[in-house]
């Protein structure tokens, strides 16, 4: 072998490393990108949770509204005049969307 030679298992290993590089940098990758798809799941769990709770709230608000003109109706109708049924509610005549 002469010195200007290089011998055959030198490029054998630099090939190798480079390949176990690729494959190493490609398990990372797989890696992140399925911890954020999993902290996306998460968070859009999370948002869809707050929405569905918000839903139910604004329901609930919304039939709280729709019992309490219908007790005020029914009132109005059976005593002949408007009473506060809700302590603190200062309007007699209307509430919001009346």
């Amino acid at each position: 072998m002469s010195s200007t030679q290089v011998p055959l298992w030198v490029p054998v290993i630099v090939a190798l490393l480079g390949f176990i590089g690729v494959l190493g940098a490609q398990v990372v990758a797989t890696w992140r990108d399925d911890r954020r798809w999993r902290r996306e799941a998460e968070r859009e769990e999370l948002r869809w949770k707050r929405d569905r709770s918000r839903e139910k709230d604004n329901r609930s608000y919304e039939d709280r509204q729709r019992a309490y003109r219908q007790l005020r109706a029914e009132m109005r109708q059976d005593l002949g005049f408007d009473v506060e049924v809700l302590p603190g509610h200062r309007q007699l005549g209307r509430l919001p969307g009346d």
